[in-house]
């Protein structure tokens, strides 16, 4: 009879603590439930985030294209306006030798003449006018020359700005993924 009371109580005090471990595991179970659901909301929060990066860093890789482009372009024309330097100071070295073969001929020819001198002035003065205006476009080129290496100046500014804003946020969006991925084997882990 008391071997049968003990066994019994041994089966009572298993049974208590069965019932125990069981409400163990469903506090447990609650828990990770209320984990899970803390950490869907939270991914619910950042995926707008996530998505607002995104569309902001190829709205950024747009400019820094369009920026790239427009260097090219910058170059293009500053290669052709050198380009054109070049001939325009070629054509003035062609009108002064040019000038300087007439006023040699004429000189020649004509020595001591009032007529000849005449004729010399009035050729001095349109090869001084030509010079003028070879000169004045020469101004004109190197003015535009100028202005645009001070616009392709203002552009590298602008490209270096958005190069470091796309770093910057490309860092965010990381460190972003880096904490989801954490959250998300943590609670993998949890669950396991």
């Amino acid at each position: 009879m008391a071997t049968l009371t003990r066994q019994i109580q041994h089966n009572q005090n298993e049974l208590k603590h069965a019932l125990r471990r069981a409400e163990d595991a469903e506090n447990t179970q609650q828990n990770l439930q209320a984990e899970g659901t803390n950490l869907m909301r939270s991914l619910d929060e950042m995926r707008p985030k996530i998505v607002e990066l995104t569309g902001a860093k190829v709205d950024l890789m747009e400019k820094v294209e369009n920026l790239e482009r427009a260097l090219r372009n910058r170059d293009s024309t500053i290669v052709q306006l050198e380009n054109d330097l070049g001939e325009v100071r070629d054509n003035l070295e062609l009108v002064e030798q040019v000038w300087k073969e007439k006023v040699t001929h004429q000189e020649k020819q004509y020595a001591g003449a009032q007529e000849v001198t005449a004729d010399m002035q009035k050729a001095y003065s349109e090869l001084q006018g030509e010079l003028e205006v070879a000169l004045a476009s020469l101004r004109n080129l190197e003015a535009q020359r100028s202005n645009h290496h001070q616009d392709a100046s203002r552009r590298l500014e602008e490209n270096d700005r958005l190069s470091h804003r796309t770093r910057m946020q490309e860092d965010e969006l990381n460190a972003l993924k880096r904490e989801l991925e954490t959250a998300r084997k943590s609670h993998v882990s949890n669950l396991s």
